[in-house]
């Protein structure tokens, strides 16, 4: 009954989510969680349309009103660099992963975080053209480990709200767009699935594989976007997070 509840409290959130403060990403004493996106060394300078800035900041900042509106967690947005500051946050966001561009120091930084607790979600990977490039930087920070897909009845699908289907989210460009397909990068693009990767601590990372929830995200407030898409990226973030503050 509760989470049918606050399912209906979501659905009514995602128009007025634009229009509530948010935080501005400045150290908040306040804040019991930070949602941290990684700002890192990408393949491409900062005119490039891929990199650790896509969806920046709607995407961050009408998430932390979610989790503002939705729980008693007081939350804020941040940065961070692969430095020591990432050893302050339990929770690190990276998007358009595929563009990472990693010195051994950045690779042996990320090992070091993940081993002493730390929980990494990759976002916005689209087909081989992503997975490729993507791997390869997974097989430098955990050589020889594999990444497993998660079944549907998985906790994480099921810590705060009750997600049932993996819906595929695309960035707006596709979703408005009546006469496209609804995804990215070729056939192999087609299909989401959601992938983890299990440390002695158990999951550590998780990879949203052909989705797109910062896309979700940060056209929430845009009634031209499907709405069923911003729901299911709110939710599966929000359950994320919940997930790896509880694990």
């Amino acid at each position: 009954m509760i989470r049918t509840a606050v399912a209906v409290i979501l659905a009514a959130s995602l128009i007025l989510a634009a229009s509530l403060t948010v935080q501005d990403g400045t150290p908040n004493p306040q804040a019991e969680f930070y949602f941290v996106r990684l700002e890192y060394p990408g393949f491409h300078d900062n005119t490039y349309l891929k990199n650790w800035y896509t969806d920046y900041p709607q995407a961050d900042e009408h998430f932390v009103v979610l989790v503002n509106r939705l729980t008693v967690i007081k939350a804020a947005k941040a940065l961070v660099h692969i430095d020591d500051n990432i050893f302050q946050y339990p929770f690190i966001y990276i998007v358009e992963s595929a563009q990472m561009n990693l010195t051994d120091a950045h690779i042996e930084k990320l090992r070091e975080y993940t081993a002493r607790g730390g929980f990494i979600l990759l976002d916005d990977i689209h087909g081989d053209e992503d997975m490729i490039p993507l791997m390869a930087t997974f097989e430098r920070v955990f050589p020889g480990e594999p990444l497993v897909e998660l079944s549907i009845d998985h906790e994480i699908f099921h810590t705060f709200f009750d997600i049932d289907t993996i819906i595929q989210v695309v960035h707006d460009g596709i979703a408005m767009c009546k006469t496209c397909q609804q995804w990215e990068n070729g056939p192999s693009g087609e299909h989401p699935k959601v992938l983890a990767h299990y440390g002695t601590r158990g999951i550590d990372a998780v990879v949203m594989v052909n989705n797109d929830l910062g896309d979700g995200c940060q056209w929430l407030d845009d009634a031209n976007y499907p709405r069923e898409m911003s729901i299911f990226a709110a939710k599966m973030l929000l359950n994320t997070v919940i997930y790896a503050l509880s694990h």
